[in-house]
């Protein structure tokens, strides 16, 4: 339960902020891309995958604390890694301008 509070004291402060368009330069990679790339960029469906990332995030830490099943945490690594790989594919196609 103290792993899930740390990471929801983490995780929901930062997406709210990417959320609000204020937290921009917090997403890795846009806030080191010149003007030029940041214009080939749709921010708000990127705004949104990396608020929903962080979210799916903060749910997958909170799972096995609710169902008190300890053996979960084992499956959270995985299940993040593969969610995050999802996340950089959509964000380099799907939140790109055509």
């Amino acid at each position: 339960m103290e792993t899930a509070l740390i990471v929801s004291l983490i995780t929901l402060p930062i997406s709210l902020l990417i959320a609000s368009g204020r937290g921009d330069y917090l997403i890795a990679g846009y806030n080191t891309a010149s003007p030029a790339e940041r214009k080939q960029i749709n921010i708000k469906r990127l705004r949104g995958l990396v608020v929903g990332l962080f979210l799916f995030i903060n749910i997958i830490f909170w799972i096995p604390s609710l169902v008190k099943n300890k053996e979960l945490y084992g499956y959270i690594g995985i299940t993040i890694i593969i969610t995050t790989l999802l996340v950089v594919i959509l964000a380099n196609t799907w939140a790109k301008k055509k």
